[in-house]
């Protein structure tokens, strides 16, 4: 089964000023030698979804617990979220969309103190089943994000990321 991966331009727009906000009114270049990275892999087991309907889309909706999730990163830092959606690579970068069996399934996140909230929504609006796939959380503290001189970090590269911050994959 051949898997196309399109985006609408409202999704291209969002990628985009998420990537330039990344970078500015940034000066230091890479991570402090006590970055501090988090990792954290959720198993399939260990993720609780529900079902919700907001504005007349129906989602799947699970949230990731993680005390270590603090206001100040969330004001600052970096939440990144991977899935392991097999697409030749360990871990793919959220948001992601794929259109698969007539149907574009898309996953997204949403950050807040103590936790990741996941979303998952298909383009038909069926009320759909729990996804079974694995989900990585990379946490980076404000005062580790790479800047301007550091422009070639691809943050949907989940190795690029290990190798800069020296994660153990």
């Amino acid at each position: 089964m051949k898997s196309i991966i399109r985006f609408s331009e409202k999704t291209l727009i969002v990628l985009l000023l998420t990537a330039i906000s990344l970078f500015v009114g940034c000066t230091k270049d890479g991570p402090a030698d006590d970055a501090n990275v988090m990792t954290k892999t959720f198993q399939p087991a260990d993720i609780s979804w529900s079902s919700t309907s907001d504005y007349g889309t129906n989602y799947k909706v699970a949230t990731l617990i993680i005390p270590q999730l603090t206001s100040s990163i969330v004001d600052n830092g970096i939440v990144l979220v991977y899935g392991g959606f097999m697409f030749g690579v360990p871990w793919t970068a959220l948001p992601v969309s794929f259109f698969e069996s007539g149907v574009t399934n898309s996953f997204f996140f949403s950050v807040k103190t103590g936790a990741v909230v996941l979303r998952y929504s298909k383009s038909n609006n069926a009320t759909s089943g729990s996804p079974s796939i694995a989900f990585k959380v990379v946490i980076v503290p404000g005062n580790n994000i790479p800047r301007p001189a550091s422009p070639s970090l691809d943050y949907t590269d989940y190795k690029a990321v290990c190798e800069y911050y020296g994660i153990r994959k």
